[in-house]
């Protein structure tokens, strides 16, 4: 292969990989606007820490400055920012104080195992330490891969591909498939091994979201047309407002306000 065409997958790589590492920024956003974190859980949040430092390592550990080590800096800093906003809004700071210790003490032990290894004093070969951390970032991988797959069951369970983020499964394709590339270019099985899971599990997302796709938008549709239309004006104006409840045929409901009534008929 080309020096050329090596640089080109070097970049796409690094950009593809970054764009996943950026994309709970509008989560992020949203929690830190409403000032609470909602339902979202922090799990994901500590699995792309994880998995970003792990790779990280592994980059270290095999001389990868770019993409692996520059890509991966960049995805540590973000998310330790996004744990920290989290962290801020959290209702429960404790539990996610403790699951992020747990995590960061882990990464702390590896980094030290890590940078005594590639200095010669664990006595290790080199090869010996490169399998090692190469296989904490597999394992650091599989911790994001059930997110999908909890994803794949939903969708077959409810038959609509609603849940599918098709912008982000696309990008993890692309990103994964460009990852396998590079693996590739260096002969590297566990580069090439995590990435290509990832493709395959993006891959069926892609497929059950065009086979479904007609029953997302037909239960959209019927969500919205569940949705209460209803209007309150002077008491001299009749509203019609259509919705669709067992009550009575015609029903009205007055306002506290004396001058004000509205006016309900319900459609069986």
């Amino acid at each position: 292969m080309s020096d050329a065409f090596t640089t080109v997958i070097k970049i796409l790589a690094s950009l593809a990989a970054l764009y996943m590492c950026l994309s709970p920024s509008s989560s992020m956003y949203r929690i830190h606007k409403e000032q609470t974190t909602g339902v979202m859980s922090v799990l994901p949040l500590i699995a792309l820490f994880l998995g970003s430092h792990m790779w990280l390592l592994y980059g270290y550990v095999t001389d990868d400055l770019f993409p692996m080590v520059t890509t991966y800096v960049i995805g540590d800093i973000t998310s330790l920012s996004f744990i920290a906003v989290y962290y801020r809004w959290s209702s429960n700071k404790r539990y996610v104080l403790k699951v992020f210790s747990l995590v960061l003490g882990f990464c702390a032990l590896i980094t030290l195992y890590t940078v005594l290894g590639v200095k010669g004093v664990t006595h290790q070969h080199l090869k010996d330490v490169k399998l090692i951390v190469g296989c904490f970032a597999n394992a650091s991988s599989i911790l994001l891969y059930t997110s999908p797959l909890a994803t794949v069951m939903l969708v077959l369970r409810t038959k609509s591909s609603a849940s599918i983020p098709f912008t982000m499964v696309l990008v993890g394709l692309i990103n994964n498939a460009l990852w396998v590339v590079y693996g590739v270019l260096l002969h590297d099985a566990l580069v090439i091994a995590p990435s290509c899971v990832s493709v395959f599990t993006c891959s069926i997302q892609l497929v059950l979201f065009f086979i479904y796709r007609d029953n997302a938008k037909a239960m959209l549709d019927l969500e919205q047309d569940k949705l209460p239309s209803a209007m309150i004006v002077p008491s001299d104006e009749v509203v019609l407002a259509a919705i669709q409840v067992d009550i009575e045929p015609y029903a009205e409901l007055r306002s506290p306000r004396a001058d004000m009534k509205v006016v309900t008929i319900a459609i069986q």
